[in-house]
């Protein structure tokens, strides 16, 4: 299998989200088998979170009715589920991750989760860690599995994640892949062509900073 092919790859001083989303435009070929999303990311504030944060990570029909928006197109990805995120030196840990869809307004989420102790950086730390999303496409259930800080936290330079973004499969010290986890979303034929990186964030009492947001084709 020759290595996964970045189709786009932007880097800002920062996205700030807070309960906000964004979406920006892809072109995926017909036939396209498994896609990556990734984006590097921090914390603006420290502090534990209740009352079941979501952060989603995934693709989508369209730039508009997107995931946080009471109506959806076609979104699948990885979203936090967990009830809380915990608080330690410098980063949150006990994260939460699950496969889910979305369309219309309905949430469809796998019945297990990918993990339940994923990590991200907060601001003891001056620059952001990897998230990266990998997104299998299938009919009628969509596979999907995150590589994320799972042992330790350490900052993640664009290098470093357009280095881990270009390999079939990454490997990063304190990163590691969850266990792949189906959930059911409308194929590419049902739902037409999926052709939007969406991002959803849905907190005020932290915000969540993105530096870079790049997705390659894996396959």
């Amino acid at each position: 299998m020759s290595a996964p092919a970045i189709l786009s790859w932007s880097s800002q001083k920062v996205i700030d989200l807070a309960q906000s989303q964004f979406a920006r435009p892809i072109s995926l070929p017909d036939g396209w088998q498994k896609v990556r999303v990734g984006v590097t990311v921090f914390k603006s504030v420290a502090g534990a979170l209740a009352g079941t944060p979501r952060f989603a990570v995934g693709i989508q029909k369209g730039t508009t009715n997107l995931a946080g928006d009471p109506t959806t197109d076609y979104w699948v990805g990885a979203i936090t589920t967990g009830a809380n995120w915990n608080d330690s030196a410098g980063f949150e840990f006990g994260i939460q991750v699950s496969s889910g869809s979305k369309n219309g307004n309905t949430w469809v989420y796998s019945g297990t989760p990918i993990d339940t102790d994923r990590r991200m950086l907060s601001p003891a730390y001056t620059s952001a860690s990897m998230w990266i999303v990998d997104i299998t496409a299938g009919s009628p259930n969509y596979t999907v599995n995150v590589f994320t800080p799972r042992f330790g936290v350490q900052e993640n330079t664009s290098n470093d994640f357009l280095t881990c973004m270009a390999q079939i499969t990454p490997t990063w010290q304190f990163n590691n892949y969850g266990t792949d986890q189906p959930v059911a979303a409308a194929s590419e034929a049902a739902a037409g062509h999926r052709d939007a990186v969406s991002i959803w964030w849905d907190r005020t009492d932290a915000h969540l900073y993105i530096a870079d947001l790049a997705v390659a084709l894996v396959k």
